[in-house]
């Protein structure tokens, strides 16, 4: 890691979130990960040169099993990747949308499930339950993107958006 980036410690290597991982006591490495994407994505310094990967483990992130936050507010240059679409879950049990990017570059969102996540308000508040994209154009791969719920684009709303969709199924959303 780099503790010259900031205040705190800042890692520059890809790190590991597992919903049995410990954010107090974490390092971000596969045999001690953090718990949640949140405390990840507060420990990572990643640039244009040296984009960092959040490998997530197999399991369920949710508010009740990792204590995961939602919406997960992404950043350029950080990947987000799980260990297979029907293994590595994020559902926000309709406590917010799942994913928000915007104003992002060079990201890859890749083998999750993206599930329960709700859009409901006004304005832009109502739409993209499971991902919210403005002005970011990821690359989408491997995904199912299920069973989320928005007045607008209940799995996916795009604005100025042109993500790269790689074997996305996006399907039973209300």
């Amino acid at each position: 890691f780099d503790n010259s980036v900031g205040d705190g410690c800042f890692y520059t290597d890809d790190v590991w979130v597992s919903p049995s991982g410990n954010n107090e006591s974490s390092d971000g490495t596969v045999d001690f990960p953090y718990r949640t994407i949140e405390a990840a994505l507060d420990n990572i310094a990643p640039t244009a040169d040296n984009p960092i990967t959040i490998n997530l483990t197999e399991g369920l992130f949710s508010p009740y099993t990792s204590g995961e936050d939602f919406p997960i507010y992404m950043f350029s240059n950080v990947n987000l990747k799980g260990q297979d679409k029907n293994l590595t879950k994020l559902n926000a049990f309709v406590s917010g949308r799942v994913i928000i990017m915007e104003n992002l570059s060079n990201n890859i969102i890749s083998d999750l499930t993206i599930m329960g996540g709700t859009a409901h308000g006004s304005g832009t508040s109502d739409l993209g339950g499971g991902i919210y994209l403005n002005n970011s154009n990821p690359i989408l791969r491997d995904l199912i993107i299920s069973g989320n719920f928005a007045a607008y684009g209940a799995g996916m709303f795009l604005v100025n958006s042109q993500p790269i969709l790689d074997h996305v199924l996006v399907t039973y959303n209300t």
